[in-house]
């Protein structure tokens, strides 16, 4: 894989993102404890995640580095173990880790942007600052800068507060990107505006490329932009006609429709056929029936890709099923343009023989169209070659970025990991 990509960086929800994380809780506490009593107002403000070291003002128990909450209680500041804190108030320890999930989940976004952790989120929006300073000047950098320096003394973080963040981080995430490396930015926005499909093309239905240029990007610009790589993610990558060859495994058309024409000569050459009554049919015509054989008998609403069992006969060589008749034949019945199976196919030199039945056909089923099983001097073994006819699945130039590079890799926004944005 040659270049550079957006940076994939493995997922976490580490408490180790950031130390301290502003709160309000409010509760009523229900039994005493410490230097609470039973049926006062209280309040908690912060949780420490990690590293606290401060003693439990509940039950005096000695710091132990591990996590607590900093409770206000009628002019008091206390600090509390999560266990202390759950007698007094019901509030339990995964609450609070619910109840953060969205400031870890702005630390992160932020992490695999610049690598670091934070003590608080007064530094982690001060480094926020510190990287929006590289935005052009304009009406969306003043409001980026004054809402920045609002959240830095803001005494709790509302979902929306987090919301907005995580935008700005997404932003200057794909700005850094298309400027630390214009190539690989570009080649994103081909597997972007390249991809095949409706549903795609109604993924990207709000972007415009001229919008994307680096000096032009919002945070709706990115929102949009980041909403339409997640969705090509989980779009499939499907075909039509082969799930054994496909196009994307191949550097260009010229390689992938080799492969194919590859794939379905050892088919014809295996004997792997399909449409078994077709050999049965051509058996019956000549042999019971006797009557001539025709194109259309063999090759009417024959699907196209298949191979075909042809009977080892004269009278089916005779009849030559690639001619030009037989091919526009199948064209109609597959609705093909005209010469769409022009060299799409191989009749296999490699002989195999086939078991067919030779009693009357009106024999071969009961009353209720249930089919009889043949007696043993009621069959015969006839030889047979396979005809393989196949159409190549459509070629998008994309295919070739996907081959190189990875369709997963270029359709990750920036700074975020492939299982989800979070």
């Amino acid at each position: 894989m040659q270049g550079s990509q957006p940076q994939v960086q493995k997922s976490s929800t580490s408490p180790r993102l950031l130390q301290r994380a502003r709160l309000i809780l409010p509760f009523t506490a229900k039994m005493s404890k410490g230097r609470i009593k039973r049926g006062q107002q209280c309040q908690v403000k912060e949780y420490i995640i990690y590293a606290s070291l401060a003693p439990c003002d509940l039950c005096n128990t000695d710091a132990k580095a591990g996590r607590q909450v900093v409770i206000e209680v009628e002019g008091l500041t206390l600090h509390s173990g999560l266990n202390c804190l759950e007698d007094v108030s019901g509030i339990t320890a995964a609450y609070l880790d619910q109840a953060i999930r969205g400031h870890l989940g702005v630390a992160l976004r932020l992490r695999n942007l610049s690598s670091q952790s934070f003590p608080d989120e007064a530094a982690m929006v001060a480094h926020i600052e510190q990287l929006a300073s590289s935005l052009p000047l304009g009406s969306e950098r003043n409001q980026i800068d004054r809402e920045l320096r609002r959240l830095k003394t803001a005494n709790h973080f509302n979902a929306s507060d987090l919301r907005w963040l995580e935008e700005v981080i997404d932003l200057l995430a794909l700005r850094q990107f298309a400027v630390a490396d214009p190539a690989a930015y570009e080649r994103m926005l081909d597997a972007i505006f390249g991809h095949p499909g409706r549903k795609a093309e109604e993924a990207r239905s709000k972007l415009k490329r001229d919008d994307l240029q680096p000096a032009k990007l919002t945070t709706s610009i990115a929102a949009n932009l980041q909403k339409a790589t997640r969705t090509l993610r989980e779009l499939p990558a499907t075909v039509r006609h082969n799930q054994a060859v496909l196009p994307w495994d191949f550097p260009d058309r010229d390689a992938y429709l080799a492969a194919l024409e590859a794939h379905y000569r050892a088919e014809a050459d295996a004997g792997n056929t399909v449409h078994a009554g077709k050999l049965q049919l051509q058996h019956d015509r000549i042999h019971l029936e006797r009557r001539q054989l025709r194109l259309e008998d063999l090759l009417t609403n024959l699907g196209v890709p298949c191979v075909l069992p042809v009977y080892t006969h004269p009278a089916v060589t005779e009849l030559n099923l690639t001619s030009p008749s037989g091919l526009r034949l199948l064209e109609r019945g597959n609705l093909l343009p005209h010469g769409a199976m022009d060299g799409q196919f191989y009749l296999s030199p490699a002989e195999h023989q086939a078991t067919v039945r030779t009693d009357p056909e009106k024999r071969r089923s009961n009353n209720h169209g249930m089919t009889r099983q043949p007696n043993p001097e009621d069959t015969t073994v006839i030889p047979f070659r396979g005809l393989a006819l196949w159409r190549p699945d459509a070629w998008h130039p994309v295919y070739s970025l996907w081959y190189q590079h990875g369709r997963e890799n270029l359709l990750t926004f920036p700074g975020q990991n492939q299982a989800g944005e979070g």
